[in-house]
């Protein structure tokens, strides 16, 4: 296992959430963060927050919707084009919408499938054939894979 600390990383859901706090703290230690999201003025929000606590890294929004199929497969060139060829990605971008289950649709399923399982898959993908030793990748789970909300 490497010891090297990722210093280019992308995060996505950076807009709000965990995604956006994990992109704070990133840059807030000095890393390079593409913020992915899909809210323009969140991204700009964080970008002014890290510049007034005085972090040393830098966030760079990148504002994409990875449920769009040429977006995504684009995510992680845009980002290697903003702050140089990525050493980590955090697919934190997620939906959770409860419903009770008379009230769960296709529409529903696919959307969560798009969001919560392709995107964070083909963005591995990606990152994966364009990495270098030692990269890393931090997937996230969500507590409701062991007490699901009704």
């Amino acid at each position: 296992m490497s010891t090297r600390r990722p210093e280019r990383v992308l995060v996505t859901g950076a807009s709000r959430g965990i995604g956006r706090a994990i992109a704070l703290h990133l840059a807030l230690e000095g890393r390079m963060v593409a913020a992915l999201g899909r809210d323009k003025a969140a991204l700009d929000a964080l970008d002014a927050e890290l510049r007034a606590r005085k972090g040393t890294g830098r966030i760079v929004p990148l504002v994409l919707d990875l449920d769009d199929g040429a977006e995504l497969a684009s995510a992680v060139a845009r980002a290697e084009a903003l702050i140089g060829r990525l050493d980590g990605l955090v697919p934190a971008a997620a939906i959770a919408e409860h419903r009770a289950l008379p009230a769960i649709t296709e529409d529903a399923i696919d959307a969560h499938f798009r969001t919560n399982v392709r995107a964070p898959l083909l963005l591995v993908r990606d990152f994966a054939a364009r990495a270098s030793a030692g990269a890393a990748v931090v997937m996230l789970a969500s507590t409701l894979g062991e007490r699901p909300a009704l």
